[in-house]
């Protein structure tokens, strides 16, 4: 599902993050040889991104780990169609392209949005919580 949701914050216009004074940054927790081939490999996120492997920076933003989807009466979010179909379809193209899947990191992480500034003041946050969030 991070693939799905990389490639929809991808779509954010370059205009807009300019227009804004902003960017878009991406912290992954897989290890740094693995970051680089995804982004080598992907044409549709054209921002930063880096690797945090040992996941300190996500427990300090209070990200969780959960394997659990969207519980019942949630509704999954756009990106997050077809889980086990896209599952299975990035697992065969990680083995396919070469990827060490032993290096892609934890799974069950879940992500956030934040909005960092001016300084280090955090004016928004909005914690995932799971895997289809």
């Amino acid at each position: 599902m991070c693939k799905l949701y990389v490639e929809e914050l991808g779509k954010v216009p370059k205009s807009a993050l300019d227009a804004a004074g902003t960017r878009i940054v991406v912290i992954g927790c897989g290890e740094w040889s693995v970051i680089k081939k995804y982004r080598e490999d992907s044409d549709n996120y054209p921002y930063d991104i880096y690797a945090e492997p040992t996941r300190a920076l996500h427990q300090k933003l209070g990200l969780l780990s959960n394997r659990y989807g969207a519980g019942p009466g949630e509704k999954r979010k756009s990106y997050a169609g077809k889980v086990l179909a896209v599952g299975l379809a990035s697992l065969v193209t990680w083995i396919r392209k070469g990827y060490d899947i032993t290096k892609v990191g934890n799974l069950s992480q879940v992500g956030g949005d934040f909005v960092l500034g001016p300084g280090s003041k955090v004016t928004f946050a909005a914690r995932m919580k799971n895997t289809q969030d």
